[in-house]
């Protein structure tokens, strides 16, 4: 079958022939053996992009806003959350390689906030005298993983019976990893009456709404808005659903009006 062919070769002696064409092939399976070893070598290597997204019910992700309520009883600028459902938050980490991060952790420290009780799933980790807690901890341990492009649920926060004093209030967040971190973000926290929270609310329909016709996810941040339009229409109607729902669940009942006297 082989009996004549020279590969291209200036020679017609066969085993000068073979000799070459077996070297040739050693020399593409080395080739392919060490390129198949540099992909496993990145792959073991390459290190993960966590960020980390707390999403309060009736905010933006990592844009904490609350109603105030009445005075802490420890200055006049110590002023309660006003208790329900705006305190809730849900805590993930997202994986925004294509890299598993292992052993994630993450440090969450108030900053002119006070009052917190240890979340479920977290520890505490520091504290001031009148403040309390003024930092928690979540630790995933070593055989915890966040595989690539993927996010991961973290135990709930509640800030029942959180106060806020001094002028500015926020939030540390820091993530770390195996080969990866400590990354920190703060968050700035915004306290509003009944009436500016009326106009917050307003404004945040509008907002969502308006990533609805962009494409975006309604955070106006430009990494939303480079995102598909399908995928960020979708979002963005899951977001207004909730905030309806949430906001039919948490409207007053309307008090009745007095009767009208009819003129005769």
């Amino acid at each position: 079958m082989w009996r004549g062919w020279r590969f291209g070769l200036p020679t017609s002696d066969q085993v000068t022939v073979i000799n070459t064409v077996v070297g040739l092939a050693a020399y593409v399976l080395v080739a392919v053996g060490s390129f198949v070893a540099l992909l496993a070598y990145l792959a073991a290597t390459g290190k993960p992009d966590l960020e980390v997204v707390i999403d309060f019910r009736f905010s933006f992700p990592n844009e904490p806003v609350f109603v105030a309520g009445e005075n802490a009883g420890l200055g006049s600028d110590w002023i309660k959350l006003k208790p329900f459902r705006q305190n809730e938050a849900t805590v993930r980490i997202d994986n925004n390689s294509s890299y598993a991060a292992r052993n994630p952790g993450v440090r969450i420290e108030l900053r002119g906030l006070g009052g917190l009780h240890t979340p479920s799933g977290w520890v505490a980790v520091a504290h001031a005298n009148q403040v309390g807690i003024t930092v928690i901890q979540w630790d995933g341990g070593a055989d915890f993983l966040i595989h690539g492009r993927w996010p991961r649920m973290l135990p709930m926060l509640n800030f029942d019976g959180v106060f806020a004093f001094g002028s500015t209030s926020e939030l540390v967040v820091t993530v770390a990893a195996d080969g990866f971190g400590p990354r920190t973000r703060n968050l700035p926290v915004r306290l509003l009456n009944e009436s500016d929270y009326a106009t917050y609310t307003e404004k945040r329909a509008a907002r969502i709404m308006a990533s609805m016709s962009d494409g975006g996810d309604g955070d106006g941040s430009s990494a939303g808005r480079s995102q598909s339009v399908g995928r960020g229409l979708r979002r963005a109607r899951r977001a207004l659903s909730r905030l309806l729902a949430r906001l039919r669940r948490e409207a007053p009942l309307p008090s009745p009006r007095a009767p009208q006297s009819r003129r005769e």
